[in-house]
């Protein structure tokens, strides 16, 4: 049984966070996996620019110091990527990572 306690209070963002959690170990446990939203918003965005700029992914891994496995695997929204190497393809882009704090 898969269960999710906090010490604190349970509020909205706790919620859904072990709600998460909870899902990504049910994911796991069969072989499949999904990205975190955030991550996800990165992959689709690095696609979306590689093919605006009409790039194919070996060409981005050329432009950017990277290979071409790391670009797949960065549009495909793999979660364990070095975050250099995401920034060298962003850069190379034209695209930055913004950090915000989430806001009430």
């Amino acid at each position: 049984m898969l269960t999710c306690e906090h010490k604190e209070v349970n509020t909205p963002d706790r919620e859904y966070s072990c709600a998460w959690n909870i899902l990504m170990a049910i994911l796991s446990r069969s072989g499949t996996t999904i990205p975190p939203p955030e991550i996800a918003e990165i992959a689709a965005s690095v696609r979306a620019a590689r093919q605006s700029h009409h790039l194919t992914q070996a060409q981005l891994a050329g432009l950017s110091g990277t290979g071409l496995r790391f670009i797949s695997e960065l549009e495909r929204g793999k979660p364990t990527l070095a975050l250099n190497k995401v920034l060298a393809v962003l850069s190379a882009l034209g695209l930055r990572l913004v950090v915000r704090g989430d806001t009430p």
